[in-house]
Formats: C-alpha cells, structure tokens, sequence
C-alpha cells in the first residue's frame, strides 16, 4: 500500500495546548453547493480523527475516504513519544493491524530530531534520514538514502523571516526553494526555482488574527488555483468548527470539526 503524502505531513505535526487540552478530533470533509443563494452540503467525502495524548500529542490518526475514486483504504497511524513529548515511533497499519511501515526517530542532547529510519513491515530499511543543526538548533543538512540514490538539502536562514533550500539528487543541483514567514511563523510566501534557477511556481498565504489560513494562492506555471477559507464557527475556547473552502471563487466543500476536550 502507498502511503499518502498527506498524512506524511500530519502525523509529523505535533499539538500542544496549555488549556482546555484536547482528547479527540473529527474532521468531516463535505461536497459543497450553492443553492438558491446558501450553501447546502452533500454527502460526507472523507473523515479524519484524531486522538491525544495527556500532553497534547497525536497518538493516533485515522483516515475514511467515502469518495467512488478511493482505491484503497488509508493506513492508521500511531505514534510513540519520548519524556521529552518527542515522536520516537510512528506506525502505519492495515484496518487489520498488520504493519505497513514503521518510523524510528532518534534525538541529540538539546531534542533535535538528528535521523529517522523508515522500516517496512518485514523489518528491512527503506529510507534513511539525517539532518545536521547550527548553534541556534536550526536544520542546516538533510540526507535522504533510499533506492533512488542519496537526496541532499542545504538550508541557509537570511532572516528569522526567510529560509532557502538548495536541493541535490546524487550530488546534482535540481531545484532551489524560498519559505518566507510572518512575525508569527506563519508561512506566507514559497518560490520554487529549477536548476536554472528560473521561477517555476509560487505560493502565498493569508492567515486572520487567529493564525488560521484564509487564503492560499498558487501559480504553477501558467496555472494558477486561489483557495480561500471561511471559518463560520467557533467554540467556546475560540476554535473553528466549521469552514468552508473556495477555489477559484467556486464554493467546493465544507469541514465540520467536533472537538472533545480533557478539562
């Protein structure tokens, strides 16, 4: 089975609230219409939950696809965490439990994720990573070994609010990419050059005063797709439990988010 690049990002994600901590997470993604002026949702397309731990971490994450197109089931995945609230394991079962592939983390002395091996189910190595930090613990080297060959990405910081990524595969320079972030660090702009460092896509990002994204832009090309994100309700504690998402105008589907919380 393919593990999805999606939850490849999530389940790296950690949460971490000093309040009202939460104890499980529902997104349920909808089709969505305009009718006679107002949105009107159709049929649930997917569902995400997410479970925490005491500290705020995601222990577990499972993901229901309902879409005609889905050709197979997406793995669950579960995490381990050290003292430190660091992810130490990640694991991605079949709906029977039976192991796709495991992640192994490991960390230096001021918690910096320094490797992590990608193992599949028969326990053989697949994918090698290792980064390197600067004094201020920011990521300065990552190596990639796989069957591909050896992936290389050197960062360098301009300014607390910029970061480049020069890229290599085998020691051949093939793109360079340019994160620039607010004073929150917020992600507000991304560039991607080719190997003749020639612009070839460009996204950028508007946030409320919440930190949530309403707004992404992204030009590929001659293509260029405009999501924008309408939170229409919070709870209690200030967090969003609906949002619709527009591309290109278009209203297209609408999150409904239930949280439960430890008190």
């Amino acid at each position: 089975m393919k593990i999805n690049i999606v939850l490849l990002a999530i389940f790296f994600t950690q949460f971490s609230f000093t309040q009202n901590k939460i104890k499980k997470e529902i997104e349920e993604t909808y089709k969505t219409s305009l009718k006679f002026g107002k949105p009107v949702n159709g049929k649930v397309e997917s569902k995400i939950t997410k479970f925490y731990n005491d500290s705020g971490n995601v222990i577990k994450l499972i993901t229901e696809t309902f879409d005609e197109w889905a050709f197979n089931p997406e793995p669950i995945i579960t995490n381990l965490y050290n003292t430190d609230n660091k992810v130490v394991e990640t694991s991605y079962l079949n709906l029977d439990g039976s192991l796709i592939q495991k992640s192994i983390f490991e960390y230096d002395s001021k918690g910096n994720n320094i490797e992590y091996n990608i193992y599949n189910y028969e326990g053989d190595l697949i994918i090698k990573w290792e980064f390197k930090y600067d004094y201020n613990n920011r990521i300065i080297e990552e190596l990639r070994h796989d069957s591909d060959g050896i992936y290389k990405g050197i960062y360098s910081y301009e300014s607390k609010e910029k970061k480049v990524i020069k890229k290599y595969q085998n020691d051949l320079f093939f793109n360079q990419v340019e994160y620039n972030f607010d004073k929150n660090g917020n992600e507000i702009e991304i560039k991607t050059y080719n190997s003749n460092y020639e612009l070839i896509s460009k996204t950028t990002k508007k946030y409320d005063s919440n930190n949530n994204l309403i707004e992404e832009i992204n030009l590929n090309g001659n293509e260029l797709f405009k999501y924008t994100y309408n939170y229409s309700a919070f709870n209690k504690f200030n967090q969003w439990t609906v949002k619709t998402i527009y591309i290109n105008n278009k209203i297209e589907k609408t999150i409904i988010r239930k949280l439960e919380y430890k008190y």
